[in-house]
């Protein structure tokens, strides 16, 4: 048997033996493809058509994703009109800062409307860091000895 002649599987089905040129024929009519498998005589075992050097052109070979299922499509394509605005400030894109986040998650927990925790939030914030250098203006310096570093 000549090392050109081909071997390959098609819907389970097994053919051949073909040319080599005959097998690249068919695999640019797109009647085998990348996952086709194929063998010939030198070869361990079956291998898939993709794998075969100069059988499929360079682009045909690139990964393409599967189809998106319908059931995905459905959903992103859902409209947002059923949702309460009380949800609107949880669902925000990942930039959003956490304070705005927690105080979104919070007032949908009270039943409150949101602009009431970003303002507690902010104002809080404010304080606590006013007092805090305010405080440390007041705080008595603490005393340093100075120990001498050994040698």
């Amino acid at each position: 048997m000549a090392a050109d002649q081909w071997y390959y599987t098609q819907s389970g089905q097994k053919s051949g033996p073909i040319q080599g040129s005959d097998l690249k024929r068919l695999a640019v009519a797109g009647k085998i493809g990348p996952t086709d498998m194929v063998w010939r005589e030198g070869m361990s075992e079956w291998s898939p058509a993709s794998r075969v050097k100069g059988l499929f052109p360079v682009a045909s070979v690139s990964a393409v994703p599967p189809p998106v299922p319908p059931s995905v499509l459905a959903v992103a394509d859902a409209p947002e009109t059923n949702l309460d605005d009380r949800y609107n400030g949880l669902y925000r894109s990942s930039d959003q800062r956490v304070l705005f986040g927690l105080a979104g998650g919070l007032a949908h927990k009270f039943g409150a409307p949101v602009w009431v925790f970003r303002v507690a939030f902010f104002l809080g914030a404010f304080f606590f860091v006013g007092w805090a250098y305010i405080g440390a203006l007041f705080l008595p310096k603490l005393p340093t000895k100075h120990v001498p570093r050994p040698v």
